[in-house]
């Protein structure tokens, strides 16, 4: 029996097989390196996103310790300003009273006494005894010129004997000018000076 191939002669495919599957090998290695690149560039870029931020909140945590530093030694300072001006205040009214009870008994005419002298803030009481009213008002005109007295006004009198000799019994109040810093220690070194003077 004869047998007829209409058909024709099968073609061996395997190279060709062999060839595509070599060219999706290489594409599939070619993606998986790119995919690799870029997933390698990606955890880079990310990892130094996460260092700068991570630099960046320890700077920033550092800057907010010393803001906090430079707060506190201002505040301190603030508060040792004040206890200075403090002192220099209790210095000033310190001398204060030594100075007036100076000036008034420089002011005290013959003519008169004075019995009591009491403060309230600004305002000294001048209490006293005086041979008559020209007397009082000259005193009190003698302490409004000196520096720490700006008024002396209101004056009450009445008379009053003391072994049997009539008098003025008076008392005003006189207003008070506390010294500023400055003037109270130019008056202080003034006052040292004269006393290293009569020292000497």
């Amino acid at each position: 029996m004869i047998n007829i191939n209409l058909l024709g002669e099968e073609k061996d495919r395997s190279a060709s097989y062999l060839i595509h599957a070599a060219s999706f090998c290489f594409v599939t290695f070619l993606f998986i390196c790119v995919a690799g690149s870029i997933f390698a560039r990606r955890s880079l870029y990310l990892s130094e996103m996460e260092s700068e931020k991570n630099f960046k909140h320890a700077q920033n945590e550092s800057l907010k310790k010393r803001t906090a530093e430079v707060e506190d030694l201002e505040a301190k300072q603030v508060l040792l300003k004040d206890k200075l001006n403090i002192i220099a205040q209790l210095k000033a009214k310190k001398q204060g009273p030594v100075r007036i009870l100076d000036q008034i008994s420089s002011t005290i005419p013959d003519k008169a006494w004075l019995t009591e002298i009491s403060q309230a803030d600004d305002i000294l009481q001048v209490t006293g005894v005086a041979l008559d009213g020209q007397t009082i008002s000259d005193f009190m005109g003698k302490l409004r010129d000196t520096p720490n007295i700006t008024e002396t006004d209101s004056v009450s009198t009445e008379l009053t004997v003391i072994e049997d000799l009539k008098l003025q019994k008076f008392s005003f109040p006189a207003k008070l000018f506390f010294l500023k810093k400055a003037d109270a220690e130019k008056l202080a070194n003034a006052d040292e000076n004269k006393e290293k003077n009569k020292s000497k």
